[in-house]
C-alpha cells in the first residue's frame, strides 16, 4: 500500500490513506506491546484483524462513551495475545478523526507506560514516513474518567494524494491506570482545520464504561 499509487481512483486513495494510518498504527502499537513482552516472534501467528464496522464500534463503546463531531463509524479491531485494540473514525470524507482505544496487557508494567506511548509515536512516524510527519512533542496534565493522566501531544502534518497541500495534524495519547482492574490506552488522531480543537473536543467527550 502506498500513497504514491497515482493509478488508483480518487476514492480508493482516500480509503488507502486511512487503512495505512489506522491499520498501520495498530500494527505499530501491537509490535511495541509485543516487543515490551519479548514476544515479537509470535506476531504472525497470533494476530487477528476485523474490519467489520459494527463490531469495531461496539468494542470502542464497551470501554468509552464518546462523541465525534458530525458522527462516527466503526473502523477496525485488532486482537493478539489477549490484547485488543479498536478504532472508530469520523464520517467525513476522508475522515478527519481516528479514535483508538484498548486495554493494556497486565504484563506491561506501569513504569513502561510513558515509554510505550513514546515508542508508539516514534513507530507511527517511521511507519507512515513522509505522509505523517511529527514536528513537535509536548505533554499536558489532564483528567480522564475523573483520574489524573498525562497526555502526550505530537503535532505535525499529514499528506495524501487527495490533499492539495499537507494538512496540520495532531495526536493525543494517554494511558488511564487501573480503571476497573485494567489500564486503558487512548489515542486521538485529527487533521485539517484546527486539529487540536477537534482532538480536544473528542477527548473531552470521553467517559469510561
Amino acid at each position: 500500500m502506498s500513497f504514491s499509487d497515482a493509478d488508483q481512483p480518487q476514492e480508493k486513495q482516500s480509503t488507502n490513506v486511512w487503512k495505512w494510518i489506522g491499520i498501520g498504527c495498530g500494527g505499530c502499537f501491537s509490535l511495541v506491546v509485543l516487543g515490551s513482552l519479548g514476544l515479537g516472534f509470535l506476531l504472525s501467528r497470533t494476530i487477528d484483524v476485523s474490519i467489520e464496522p459494527e463490531e469495531a464500534k461496539k468494542k470502542v463503546q464497551s470501554l468509552f462513551s464518546y462523541e465525534i463531531p458530525g458522527g462516527d463509524q466503526g473502523y477496525m479491531t485488532m486482537t493478539l495475545l489477549g490484547f485488543e485494540m479498536s478504532q472508530v473514525t469520523s464520517t467525513t470524507d476522508p475522515p478527519n478523526v481516528l479514535l483508538t482505544v484498548s486495554k493494556i496487557p497486565q504484563e506491561i508494567e506501569k513504569s513502561q507506560h510513558q515509554q510505550l506511548q513514546e515508542q508508539y509515536h516514534q513507530t507511527i512516524a517511521a511507519q507512515v514516513g513522509t505522509t505523517y510527519t511529527f514536528t513537535t512533542t509536548r505533554q499536558m496534565d489532564s483528567t480522564l474518567c475523573e483520574q489524573p493522566v498525562t497526555i502526550i501531544i505530537q503535532e505535525g502534518t499529514v499528506n495524501a494524494p487527495e490533499f492539495a497541500n499537507p494538512q496540520p495534524a495532531i495526536t493525543y495519547s494517554t494511558i488511564l491506570d487501573n480503571y476497573q482492574g485494567s489500564d486503558r490506552y487512548v489515542s486521538i488522531f485529527t487533521h485539517g482545520q484546527q486539529p487540536e480543537q477537534l482532538a480536544q473536543t473528542v477527548y473531552n467527550s470521553l467517559d469510561c464504561k
